[in-house]
């Protein structure tokens, strides 16, 4: 129960998470959590997980805490070319203009 008087400290989150809000690549730390990382392109924590597993991110550590590379992850974020997909999923989807 909170004592009278006191207000509950605010825990921040990192950015994007629980937010909703895009993340600019410019505004990223150096190191991402998991949490944080699978915000940048909306995927999910165990998505990040599979991707140390598969040796497709480099898993860092530091106090007993996981983290990503952001400029690893934004790397691994390329355009598709709209003609491209088309060709490999047939028609065309309203979100490839």
């Amino acid at each position: 129960m909170p004592v009278a008087g006191r207000a509950k400290k605010a825990k921040k989150s990192p950015p994007g998470v629980a937010t909703g809000k895009a993340i600019r690549a410019d505004e990223l730390p150096q190191f991402l959590t998991v949490k944080a990382a699978a915000a940048v392109p909306q995927c999910t924590p165990g998505t990040i997980r599979r991707m140390f597993t598969e040796g497709r991110l480099t898993r860092y550590k530091f106090s007993g805490r996981t983290l990503v590379s952001a400029a690893e992850l934004l790397a691994m974020i390329v355009p598709i070319d709209p003609a491209e997909s088309r060709a490999k999923w047939g028609k065309a989807r309203a979100d490839d203009d």
